[in-house]
């Protein structure tokens, strides 16, 4: 019998922080495939993204069996979940989407939301941050994800030392905010780094998605879970710095 997966995509690293709490949720067999060749997607357009993802989507449904993807990017759901669901109608597609709408349901009012240029220009996102009513200030970081790839897959100095400054100029845009939104993926694998130096509450969409996965997977989860690692572009070690980075993660509570 053919192995059935749910298949995660993302431009580079970002998406292991939405793979592991999917897998603390949900055992599963799981495929994470990494857009490395074209990381990060932050600056790219919506017709190329799209592309991407096809091309993704296409090469693997010869080789694995899976009817559930998810977009553990922020950036490739704005861009692209409604023309694939529309051109891939027997996939189940779960997006990832900043967590403003999250943020006013518990009562914040005043919110800095971290994002991609690509995410904040689309007009899915426009959408959701006028139907709120509240107070959005949406901030695109250009080549923060980059730098975040970068700094945890080969401990670049200089990357450490643009997200250093990154951290000190959201310190300065979250004054008067009561909370601030992490809309990329990426981002969040420096949650431990930002609460350093703020202190009001950081909000991400991850758990939605795993909530939604949950949903989806109806419990027919597998006894054990499994990972497999794909790359657009492969070099040495990168499987093996990503299993790390994810036990790592999944070894905090």
């Amino acid at each position: 019998m053919k192995k059935n997966y749910v298949l995660f995509i993302d431009s580079g690293l970002g998406g292991i922080s939405t793979l592991s709490i999917a897998i603390k949720k949900c055992p599963y067999n799981y495929i994470y495939y990494s857009d490395n060749l074209h990381c990060p997607y932050g600056e790219k357009s919506s017709d190329k993204i799209y592309k991407y993802l096809e091309n993704i989507i296409l090469l693997l449904s010869k080789k694995y069996s899976f009817n559930i993807v998810v977009l553990a990017c922020n950036t490739a759901t704005t861009s692209a979940i409604k023309k694939l669901r529309a051109n891939f109608p027997k996939l189940t597609f779960i997006g990832t989407e900043p967590a403003i709408a999250f943020a006013k349901k518990n009562g914040y009012k005043n919110i800095l939301c971290l994002a991609t240029s690509a995410t904040i220009k689309q007009q899915k996102y426009k959408i959701l941050v006028n139907s709120l009513k509240i107070n959005i200030s949406s901030v695109p970081l250009k080549n923060l994800a980059k730098n975040i790839d970068e700094f945890f897959l080969t401990g670049s100095l200089k990357s450490k030392f643009e997200i250093i400054k990154y951290i000190f100029f959201i310190k300065s845009r979250s004054k008067n905010k009561d909370c601030i939104v992490l809309g990329c993926t990426h981002y969040i694998l420096l949650r431990e780094l930002f609460s350093r130096y703020i202190t009001i509450p950081i909000l991400d969409g991850n758990v939605g998605v795993s909530n939604m996965l949950k949903s989806k997977l109806s419990n027919n989860y597998t006894s054990k879970t499994t990972v497999k690692f794909i790359f657009s572009y492969n070099c040495n070690n990168l499987k093996q710095k990503y299993i790390k980075i994810l036990n790592q993660i999944l070894a905090k509570k």
